[in-house]
């Protein structure tokens, strides 16, 4: 498979990184919510476990994409 050549300005790729470390730092935090939410007991009733779990997919796929481009 050959590589796609993504061209960017300085500001642009500046703005990617910044975006990365956001979304890496809110990360951590969204994972501590993860666990605070676990330890409540129950997880088919944890609206607040589901939630963190929701947004850490967001996340993820967030830190995904910025990875690839």
């Amino acid at each position: 498979m050959k590589a796609r050549l993504i061209s960017f300005t300085r500001e642009g790729l500046q703005k990617l990184r910044d975006d990365f470390e956001k979304y890496s730092v809110k990360r951590k935090e969204t994972v501590v919510r993860l666990r605070t939410a676990r330890e409540m007991g129950d997880l088919s009733e944890n609206g607040a476990y589901k939630a963190a779990r929701f947004e850490l997919g967001g996340i993820d796929r967030e830190l995904r994409r910025l990875t690839y481009l």
